[in-house]
């Protein structure tokens, strides 16, 4: 197995620590069909699963924000972080005082949107810096056995705190105080880099993105519309089923995760197979996913087996996605990539995924979530397809001009 050296270890457990917390969400939407049907039944569904998503849309508005702040030298890279696991810890204290009104459900969602714009893309960002690349391609794949891993907790706890207290998934985030204090000892700190007072702050001049950092931002948006449809509806397709509650759903979330577990360590291996053809195969397995939990939503290890396979995917195509776009920049770039990559694209992809796809097939087909998901299902195919040949024709293309 590939080693980072000794005086970086630190600061990749720390990354990983923070990754650990990248999708809170796993937390939350384990309790949605509780929010809709008891705690605020005056809301639609939604109305509920667009609110619990808004931090996927700020995520993308304050990852702007928080690159600008950094390339202008307004904020260094490591308050940038320590800014964004402050706001998590806040957002697991305000619960446990308020949580009688719906407003104060968006207060929270905003504030965790807000964190995550100033922690997930900058925390890639210091890791594109100062790992080189065989410890980046180490650590994108592994990292994303920790998100998953961090998946597994969240939801598990998550839905057991729910059933207790619903806002129970909110507390989890006092998690982030200990890897606050990670990050406060771990990660180099660059304001030694910043401008004094007294000379005039002007940007770095930056490299010009390459084209490829917006085409696998594009993948990331579209993977995570599609990812989201799965646990914003989990739930409720349980729900429908009789199969269980929120605790039920926090399982179901820990095996999807299990999925991403195994496929992140694998991830090198695969990767080497299958190149970037790999994210042909994850949008393939999201169609097999979603088609078992069409046909066979009242068994729940069918239901288990599909989210399985589901999970598999989040662990295939971001780390390739994250790999490719990390040999493309530089540090004067690093930070508005993956501002775009890891920001803007993924978060505006999972917050339109409920707007999108649960208004139109409640258009098409009623409530049901069978027919969502396998209507998700199939346009995934269809984008496997697409991207296949794609692939293909950007495989040529790269090896008649090695220097794109």
């Amino acid at each position: 197995m590939f080693k980072v050296a000794k005086e970086r270890k630190f600061l990749m457990w720390t990354f990983f620590m923070i990754t650990s917390l990248q999708m809170p969400q796993y937390a939350l939407t384990t309790g949605i069909d509780l929010l809709h049907e008891k705690i605020f039944p005056a809301h639609s569904l939604t109305t509920i699963q667009t609110v619990i998503l808004l931090p996927s849309l700020l995520v993308a508005v304050f990852g702007v924000l928080a690159a600008l702040l950094t390339r202008y030298h307004k904020i260094s890279k490591r308050n940038s972080v320590l800014f964004g696991l402050m706001l998590f810890a806040l957002t697991g204290i305000l619960p446990i005082f308020i949580h009688t009104e719906f407003w104060q459900v968006v207060l929270f969602s905003i504030m965790l949107g807000t964190g995550e714009g100033f922690l997930i893309p900058i925390a890639v960002s210091v890791m594109f810096d100062n790992f080189e690349e065989k410890e980046r391609q180490f650590i994108s794949g592994l990292q994303f056995s920790f998100v998953a891993a961090g998946c597994i907790f969240l939801g598990i706890v998550g839905g057991l705190l729910i059933r207790m207290i619903w806002y129970g998934g909110y507390i989890l985030l006092l998690l982030a105080v200990p890897i606050l204090i990670m990050a406060f000892f771990s990660i180099p700190n660059d304001k030694k880099n910043m401008p004094s007072k007294q000379e005039t702050v002007k940007p770095r001049k930056s490299t010009k993105l390459h084209k490829d950092v917006y085409y696998y931002s594009a993948l990331a948006f579209i993977f995570l519309m599609f990812y989201t449809v799965t646990n914003s509806n989990l739930s409720s397709h349980l729900a429908e089923a009789n199969l269980g509650d929120s605790a039920v759903t926090g399982y179901a979330n820990a095996v999807m995760m299990t999925g991403g577990i195994l496929a992140g360590i694998g991830f090198g291996r695969i990767s080497k197979i299958f190149k970037d053809q790999i994210i042909t195969l994850s949008f393939v397995l999201l169609f097999v996913g979603f088609t078992i939990l069409n046909l066979f939503q009242n068994y729940l290890i069918a239901d288990f087996i599909a989210v399985f396979i589901i999970g598999v995917t989040m662990s295939m195509i971001i780390p390739q996605c994250m790999f490719d776009v990390s040999k493309r920049v530089d540090q004067t770039n690093s930070a508005t990539a993956t501002m775009l990559f890891s920001s803007i694209a993924p978060g505006v992809g999972g917050f339109l995924s409920s707007i999108v796809f649960t208004n139109l097939t409640m258009w098409l087909g009623g409530d049901s979530t069978q027919f969502r998901y396998q209507f998700v299902g199939f346009i995934s195919l269809a984008f496997a397809v697409f991207i296949f040949f794609n692939t293909r024709r950007r495989t040529k293309i790269m090896a008649a001009s090695p220097e794109n």
